[in-house]
């Protein structure tokens, strides 16, 4: 009987150390997953959750996730706001879910916020741009380059100039109200598509690196690629 229960106590201590050994390694395992989980990827998983975004030089930014680009998201709250990841400070009430790198479209991967900006460009639309130190400036986006935008100053109800243009390097975050019906792609990772609807059209632009903008009477345009 004695070395029956010696031989008993011995498996349970082969089965509890076996059993610490498979907690260790999944707890390993997840820290490794863990970092390979990109900050887009994670946020890619809360689309259509509400969320507190921390901006550099602009107020914080709450409202429903709605999209993710390759290095912006867009904000629903009362006006659609588009950020660039590089403006954000802080992100509260993130979901720990996160999509892997096969789970994200090519279009949806290369979709950057200098299409976006071009996009606006192309539409002609008023924008005020707040740079890093809160200064605002009304204009329409002229030109976007790999690093700058080309801002036409004006007034907001007055149509662009040339000789106003003012060359900066792009500002944090872009507004549009919610009346605009800029909405994000579908599930091929298309980016917005923008028609023009009757009435003034007014953009506003909110930044610290990228010009930010605001319009309303408009939808989204359908480009092909970034």
């Amino acid at each position: 009987m004695r070395w029956q229960e010696l031989f008993a106590d011995l498996e349970a201590q082969a089965h509890s150390l076996e059993r610490a050994d498979e907690e260790r390694e999944i707890a390993d395992r997840v820290r490794g997953e863990l970092a390979r989980v990109s900050l887009v990827n994670r946020l890619r998983a809360n689309i259509s959750r509400r969320v507190t975004v921390s901006i550099v030089g602009a107020a914080d930014v709450r409202g429903e996730l709605q999209r993710v680009g390759a290095d912006w998201l867009l904000v629903a709250s009362g006006d659609e706001v588009i950020i660039p990841l590089s403006a954000v400070m802080s992100l509260v009430d993130l979901a720990p879910a996160a999509v892997t790198d096969d789970g994200v479209g090519p279009v949806s991967s290369r979709l950057r916020l200098t299409s976006a900006l071009r996009a606006v460009a192309r539409d002609r639309s008023a924008v005020t741009v707040v740079l890093r130190d809160g200064k605002a400036l009304v204009g329409t986006p002229d030109r976007v380059g790999a690093d700058f935008v080309d801002v036409a100053m004006h007034h907001i109800d007055q149509a662009p100039r040339h000789r106003q243009v003012r060359s900066g390097r792009p500002s944090p975050s872009m507004r549009s109200p919610a009346s605009a019906g800029i909405r994000p792609a579908g599930a091929d990772g298309r980016p917005p598509e923008v028609r023009p609807t009757p009435g003034r059209s007014r953009r506003r632009l909110e930044s610290h690196r990228r010009p930010v903008c605001r319009r309303s009477g408009c939808r989204p345009r359908r480009t092909d690629g970034p």
